[in-house]
């Protein structure tokens, strides 16, 4: 027994060349998928990027309105009575220089305009005029980023929870 050949396993090169084939293609789907997940953060930054790039965009134009409201104010305060449409006459002038147009409205001593911010976003403002006897020329009522486009939601998650 001792003269005999002992077994042995063997791998031949077929196992080792699937296993390269396998661990090849492996490799091969991580990396598109890694490609594909920075493609789409990179898109999503971007996208990030404009998004924020043109709400300081409008807001700067939000300011420049409101100052330009506050200096309309003093030099109509020399005469009798401040006059809401002689302000907003002297905006509506100014208004022209801005990169992104405002959209104006006057409603009694309130002074109201939109600046847009997106498809989707504008920022809304009321400012309240106030007599020629007040401490501040003007008050902000409202300040804020309001939805520009039509909601159009859907009950059927909300009807399947409650009534399931």
């Amino acid at each position: 027994m001792a003269g005999k050949d002992k077994i042995r396993f063997q791998m031949g090169t077929g196992i080792v060349s699937i296993l390269m084939i396998f661990v090849v293609l492996i490799l091969t789907t991580f990396g598109v998928l890694s490609f594909a997940t920075a493609r789409s953060d990179l898109e999503m930054a971007e996208k990030s990027l404009d998004s924020v790039i043109s709400l300081y965009k409008a807001e700067a134009v939000v300011e420049r309105c409101l100052y330009d409201i506050d200096k309309s104010i003093e030099s109509e305060r020399n005469e009798e009575c401040i006059l809401t449409e002689n302000v907003m006459k002297n905006v509506k002038a100014k208004a022209d220089e801005y990169e992104i147009k405002p959209v104006f409205s006057i409603d009694e001593n309130i002074f109201k305009f939109l600046v847009k911010i997106d498809d989707t976003r504008a920022y809304e403002v009321w400012v309240n005029i106030n007599d020629k006897e007040a401490e501040k020329y003007s008050d902000i009522i409202k300040y804020a980023v309001v939805n520009t486009t039509e909601w159009t939601g859907s009950d059927e998650l909300f009807d399947e929870i409650i009534f399931g």
